[in-house]
């Protein structure tokens, strides 16, 4: 008896060998024209352990499991509310980063990160001590 091989069948198999066979982790990229870093890191297979901010200033940070609420504004903001603190995101068309946050993906994001139309222009991290001063 021959195998009918299915056009869908082929497609899936195509599909799943281009996202778990290519490497686990997108890290961020160095573009020639501009000289900074391009994308933030993503992981694609597993999720991410916490997320690394860097800020013009200093490199934060944060489990995921110190992370207790995140949203969203219509003002081009994320904000992650950890149990140490806040971290808030400005930037223009957020979404696909929100998106990677809720999944648990994201593991680092820098300030001038951009892809795709998304900016991160600025990361504000104010921790629990230097809020309670």
């Amino acid at each position: 008896m021959k195998a009918i091989k299915s056009p869908a069948v082929s497609k899936y198999k195509k599909t799943f060998e281009q996202k778990f066979d290519s490497d686990k982790t997108v890290s961020p990229t160095v573009n020639s024209d501009t000289g900074g870093t391009k994308k933030w890191g993503v992981s694609r297979d597993a999720a991410a352990i916490g997320i690394n901010f860097t800020t013009k200033d200093d490199k934060h940070g944060f489990p995921y499991t110190y992370l207790q609420r995140w949203r969203i504004t219509l003002h081009g903001e994320i904000h992650l509310k950890y149990s140490e603190g806040l971290v808030i995101i400005k930037g223009n068309n957020l979404e696909p980063l929100y998106h990677d946050i809720c999944r648990y993906r994201l593991f680092e994001i820098a300030v001038d990160d951009y892809s795709n139309g998304t900016i991160v222009d600025e990361i504000n991290v104010k921790l629990n001590d230097e809020v309670l001063k």
